[in-house]
């Protein structure tokens, strides 16, 4: 929400409840690029139109604009809460998926080894090197698997609105839809998410799954915030009572904001 469009895709709603004299709740925000020229206009646009409530979603932008309402908590991402607003089904565990959603770069090849235990499946990747010809097929998408070690890999898509109808299904065992439901049960049910797309690793992770995130963006601060910022480094896995109490405490807070 915090960008340096902030006031040009807000600021008339924001002045219209102000003139109607209705409160304004800011919930999960979070910034872009987190630079001095963006928190600078987004400042401005808060002092003009100071919303009543305003829950962040990572440390760095609570510091910046907490000031600026009368109601402030150094919150969570709302997208963390999607096992609550969406439970989901189990998928039969006949033959066990992946799930690796690449929309901003191209999907690493990767050796995977699956070991089974009693209590869930451990996974260790090698990034494995190509020739100058390889990168350069792989740049088309034409070599892709179907599966690794009998494992199969389905490759959802996120940008169903702005990508051309050829690329939605170039790539073998691609999925897209226009509702949230189908990503949602496929992070929900998947063995390990492998993604550019952050919350693609964050559904994944509020499931209790495994995911690893390759990704440069100031957006991931949103990780620091639940100490979930390892799985842009290795294979992680949430803990999920922490995660719980988290999101506990954040839906106590707003429950006696809303009530005073």
């Amino acid at each position: 929400m915090f960008d340096i469009r902030f006031g040009e895709l807000f600021g008339p709603l924001l002045e219209t409840a102000q003139n109607l004299g209705i409160k304004t709740l800011l919930l999960s925000t979070g910034g872009i690029n987190y630079s001095p020229s963006e928190i600078s206009h987004c400042r401005e646009v808060l002092k003009k139109y100071p919303p009543y409530i305003l829950t962040t979603r990572d440390a760095e932008t609570y510091n910046n604009y907490n000031d600026l309402c009368e109601r402030s908590y150094n919150a969570i991402c709302s997208a963390w809460f999607v096992p609550e607003a969406y439970p989901g089904y189990h998928i039969p565990d006949e033959r066990p998926y992946i799930t690796s959603c690449f929309d901003h770069t191209r999907e690493p090849q990767f050796s995977l080894a699956f070991h089974t235990t009693q209590e869930s499946p451990e996974f260790s990747t090698t990034r494995v090197t190509h020739s100058k010809l390889t990168k350069i097929t792989r740049l088309l998408q034409r070599n892709l698997n179907d599966d690794i070690n009998g494992i199969q890999i389905i490759r959802p898509c996120h940008q169903v609105l702005n990508r051309q109808n050829w690329r939605l299904f170039f790539k073998p065992n691609s999925y897209c839809s226009q509702l949230p439901h189908g990503y949602l049960n496929l992070y929900r049910n998947t063995k390990l998410t492998i993604t550019d797309r952050l919350h693609a690793s964050v559904a994944t992770l509020a499931y209790g799954n495994p995911a690893r995130l390759f990704i440069k963006s100031n957006r991931t601060l949103l990780l620091d915030r639940v100490n979930a910022q390892h799985v842009g480094k290795k294979i992680f896995k949430m803990d999920i009572d922490a995660l719980s109490n988290e999101k506990e405490e954040y839906q106590n807070w707003l429950t006696k904001a809303l009530h005073n």
